[in-house]
C-alpha cells in the first residue's frame, strides 16, 4: 500500500531487488524513490523506482502500454531519464536507459543510491 509519500511501506528493498534476476545484465542497487514517467502524448504516470543499474531502472508499477513504448522517467533528486519499457508484469516492470543517456558508471550508482536513500 503506498504511503503520503508515494513509497510502498510493505516492500522492503532487499526483496525487491532479488527479482527477476535471471533478466538482469546489471548489478542492481535497491531503491525506493517516487518518479514520474512522461509519454510521447503528453500523459504522465506516477511510479516508484526500486532498483538501478547501468543499464535501466526496476519499478514498482502497472504502466498499461506495450512493451518497447519510450517515455522518460523523472526522479526529482536524480533527473530525467530517457528510457523504453523492457517487460512488465502485473505489479512491476523494467526500463532500460536509452544509448542518448548513457550508462551508470558504479560510482554514479552508488553516488544515485546515497541522494535517493533517505
Amino acid at each position: 500500500m503506498p504511503t503520503e509519500s508515494g513509497l510502498v511501506s510493505d516492500i522492503s528493498p532487499d526483496h525487491l531487488s532479488l527479482q527477476h534476476d535471471d533478466r538482469r545484465r546489471h548489478a542492481r542497487i535497491a531503491l525506493l524513490s517516487p518518479a514520474t514517467c512522461r509519454f510521447a502524448d503528453g500523459s504522465v504516470r506516477s511510479v516508484v523506482v526500486i532498483d538501478a543499474s547501468e543499464g535501466g531502472f526496476g519499478l514498482n508499477c502497472n504502466l498499461e502500454v506495450p512493451v518497447d513504448t519510450v517515455f522518460e522517467i523523472t526522479m526529482s533528486e536524480a533527473g530525467t531519464f530517457p528510457c523504453r519499457l523492457a517487460w512488465f508484469d502485473d505489479t512491476r516492470c523494467g526500463v532500460e536507459l536509452l544509448a542518448s543517456s548513457g550508462a551508470f558508471s558504479a560510482d554514479a550508482l552508488a553516488g544515485l543510491a546515497a541522494t535517493l536513500d533517505p
